[in-house]
């Protein structure tokens, strides 16, 4: 967690700004945190960071909405360029490793005062406004992660989350907190338009009962849109299933996923699912897309962040994460040489 004193600061920065721009990861952890910081500030808008190219036109897209502030939230990296284009105030809340210090981007991260705290932003964001503790509990729980804002919820709503659960991957996928934490998740899958249509109904929402007992027409949307995503989603879960081995090391590729909501990528949630079911191996879920491989790597015991990046030297690509649970971009001229190195050094 933030030290207090960085907790103020940053709580100040919230609240001296008229018109803010909240861009997000597209994960829950991601959206949470943004819906943090809306319900409390109810004043700005909220995008959500669907790739990683902070390109002319992202910048012109981000300057439409006229803001007077920008908070980046669980974005790992942020451009230097970027923020030297955009000439406005900016603000970096997050917790991962790799972004450098950069002037006009002013830095919340909980690693700058010890490494090894990687506290998750939607917790971050929480300790900050201190409102709404089921949206912290369901981003926290999403991100692989129990703390202290988890324990309080479980206390609060001990039927979405029992004080008995112990272990993040028991957390997400056997209990209700971690079921709103899944429809999160895939309502930001999709076409840009749909996403943004199931958020806007999302902000609306005000209880973890009004999302899975729909007891609303926006709960009702946005839950209709969760079932029709997470049908494509156990298709691909199901396919990946069949071929695990008793190799330690698993590696499923597949392509993104294709109907009408547009091409989906669900790396993420696989790997994790996967993670739950099979703890005891080091897995990578790569989606094929054009020449290159998009990868989430995940493991239960196995330190893999500096493995991803040794087998990563050379090649073109990028990657990182945390300790047990990274990201990377790999050219798929590359793959098969990785998918050795990586082996290698496991």
């Amino acid at each position: 967690m933030l030290p207090k004193k960085k907790l103020i600061e940053l709580k100040e920065e919230l609240d001296n700004c008229n018109n803010p721009l909240f861009i997000y990861d597209k994960d829950s952890d991601g959206l949470c945190s943004f819906l943090l910081f809306y319900k409390y500030k109810k004043a700005g808008h909220g995008m959500v960071l669907s790739t990683r190219t902070f390109d002319e036109g992202f910048l012109r897209k981000v300057k439409s909405y006229e803001p007077d502030k920008i908070f980046f939230l669980d974005i790992p990296v942020v451009p230097e360029e970027f923020i030297q284009d955009l000439k406005i105030p900016a603000v970096h809340v997050d917790h991962h490793l790799g972004q450098e210090k950069i002037p006009g981007l002013k830095r919340f991260n909980p690693r700058d005062f010890n490494k090894k705290d990687d506290t998750c932003t939607s917790s971050l964001c929480y300790g900050t406004v201190k409102e709404n503790l089921w949206i912290a509990a369901s981003g926290t729980v999403s991100d692989w992660q129990l703390n202290s804002i988890t324990k309080k919820f479980s206390k609060e709503f001990p039927k979405f989350l029992s004080s008995k659960i112990k272990n993040p991957g028991e957390a997400m996928f056997k209990s209700k907190i971690g079921k709103v934490g899944s429809v999160l998740n895939l309502i930001l899958k999709g076409r840009t338009e749909n996403v943004n249509e199931s958020v806007k109904h999302l902000v609306k929402i005000n209880s973890p009962e009004e999302i899975l007992e729909e007891k609303t027409e926006d709960a009702k949307e946005v839950m209709k849109r969760y079932n029709k995503v997470n049908l494509a989603y156990r298709d691909v879960l199901a396919e990946a299933e069949k071929f695990i081995t008793k190799d330690k090391l698993f590696v499923f590729i597949y392509h993104g996923t294709r109907h009408d909501e547009g091409e989906m990528s669900f790396t993420g949630e696989l790997s994790n699912e996967l993670l739950y079911k099979y703890p005891k191996k080091v897995l990578i879920i790569a989606r094929e897309k054009n020449e290159d491989m998009k990868c989430s790597l995940r493991s239960g015991s196995v330190e893999i962040r500096t493995k991803l990046i040794e087998a990563m030297k050379g090649l073109e690509g990028h990657g990182g994460g945390h300790d047990k649970a990274c990201g990377a971009l790999i050219k798929k001229k590359d793959f098969e040489y990785f998918i050795e190195k990586f082996r290698e050094l496991l």
